[in-house]
């Protein structure tokens, strides 16, 4: 069929939300006299939805409402916007974890207490949690609270049991002759976290959870051998500066 062109377009609605402006702005891409393209109303609803979020109201949804004209192949738009209830965050906890830290999965999220309950920035966060691969599961769980304008944001971990890696090899080279490999990689390790009793480092429970990178490799040869120990603290002193050797 023949293309259609954008008309007159309306934002209504949004008269609780606390920048009005910066929604109805991410509209703009939507100029009158343009062809109507489906992916730049999806990206201009989407953006408008993302504003209203970051201003706290979590439930905010943007309606498309096409209207055709009477004559030609033009249509208006109204995008009615439906804001809900503005929330903040009270409390942001951790639960599920057992040997990682809530400060690993804490410090990778953009927002806190007293923040708007962006309830989009809590899904880039949940994202950069994943990212670390110390868990195979991260759902963020809005829970009401006594105050109607406050919830609370349990964060529910599933720990990933595989952070631990151990290689072993051998081979033979014309150029360096018979040599071995010894490799023992650590991804959430925690230098700090001494065994009180024997049996907890032979479970598993014992240097783990603070999100350290430590790697041991030895690699022993005829004629020559390499040695390498490294070691990361990636937040010193809970600042995002990485400290290691």
């Amino acid at each position: 069929g023949e293309p259609w062109t954008l008309g007159e377009v309306q934002v209504q609605g949004g008269a609780k939300l606390v920048d009005r402006a910066k929604v109805v702005a991410a509209a703009d891409r939507l100029a009158p006299g343009q062809r109507w393209l489906g992916r730049d109303l999806d990206r201009a609803v989407r953006e408008m939805e993302e504003e209203a979020k970051r201003q706290g109201f979590s439930d905010a949804r943007v309606e498309v409402v096409p209207v055709p004209r009477a004559e030609g192949r033009v249509q208006d738009l109204r995008l009615l916007v439906d804001e809900g209830k503005r929330f903040e965050i009270r409390f942001l906890d951790v639960s599920g974890n057992v040997l990682t830290q809530d400060r690993v999965v804490l410090r990778e999220f953009t927002v806190a207490p007293g923040d708007p309950l962006d309830s989009a920035a809590v899904a880039k966060s949940v994202r950069r949690v994943m990212d670390t691969q110390f868990f195979s599961s991260v759902v963020p769980v809005f829970k009401d609270t006594d105050d109607p304008g406050r919830k609370d944001v349990e964060i529910r971990v599933e720990e990933n049991p595989r952070t631990s890696q151990l290689r072993l090899g051998f081979g033979i080279s014309s150029d360096t002759g018979f040599f071995g490999n010894f490799s023992v990689t650590f991804r959430n390790f925690d230098i700090a976290d001494w065994p009180p009793r024997p049996g907890d480092f032979l479970d598993g429970r014992a240097f783990k959870g603070a999100g350290q990178p430590l790697a041991l490799v030895r690699m022993p040869g005829s004629d020559y051998s390499t040695y390498r120990l490294s070691f990361t603290e990636p937040w010193f002193r809970d600042t995002p500066l990485a400290v290691g050797f």
